[in-house]
């Protein structure tokens, strides 16, 4: 971080940048484990925003002190601080999980089952494996902001100028317009034989 490198924490990397920076970690009131709905919380000029608000995917029963020279870029109804930003940095922390995958997911399940008990912010099985295949996809293109914002918003443009096909975790992501005006682009979701055409502003796609 003292280098300048751009940092983004996921989860558990959150938390050890907010403790690194001498914020204290501890068990959240309530675990949070489902796809539930985030809040944007700041209006900080020159950090990221999020959008109003997003449904997320999150597993986790910790949460985080705010580190001193962070701004909260996100709440959720059962955890406070979903999301920081180092203020004048690109240092990022998120409680939640936009590179979710079905896979992922799957292997999250097989894994952590034992955590799936019953409590207000804990969804069934059959609740997580439930979502459509655009739940994840309206997550991963989110990440996609995060890591175009760290850095720098001409690398996934750039490559959709050039006509560079961006691999998604669930879709090719394939240019239908060269065009960029006012950030308005065009996209084309592949999914085995069915294609849905879908129109971004800015990417934020999340309801």
């Amino acid at each position: 971080m003292e280098a300048g490198i751009p940092v983004l924490g996921v989860c558990l990397g959150a938390q050890l940048i907010a403790g690194a920076l001498g914020a204290r970690v501890t068990r959240n009131p309530q675990k949070e484990i489902g796809w539930f709905p985030i809040e944007s919380t700041s209006e900080e000029v020159g950090v990221f925003q999020f959008p109003k608000t997003c449904t997320v995917f999150h597993w986790h029963g910790e949460t985080f002190d705010l580190p001193v020279g962070a701004v909260r870029l996100a709440k959720s109804q059962a955890c406070e601080n979903q999301a920081f930003q180092i203020i004048g940095r690109k240092v990022i922390g998120l409680q939640f999980h936009l590179e979710t995958t079905p896979e992922s997911l799957g292997k999250l399940i097989d894994n952590c089952r034992d955590e799936l008990v019953a409590g207000p912010w804990i969804q069934k099985e059959s609740e997580l494996r439930g979502v459509t295949e655009k739940s994840y996809v309206k997550i991963n293109i989110l990440m996609d902001d995060v890591l175009s914002y760290l850095i720098g918003d001409t690398y996934l443009i750039r490559n959709r100028q050039l006509g560079i096909r961006y691999v998604s975790p669930i879709y090719d992501l394939v240019p239908l317009s060269q065009s960029f005006e006012d950030t308005l682009f065009h996209e084309e979701f592949f999914a085995g034989a069915d294609a849905v055409k879908v129109s971004f502003q800015n990417s934020r796609v999340c309801p």
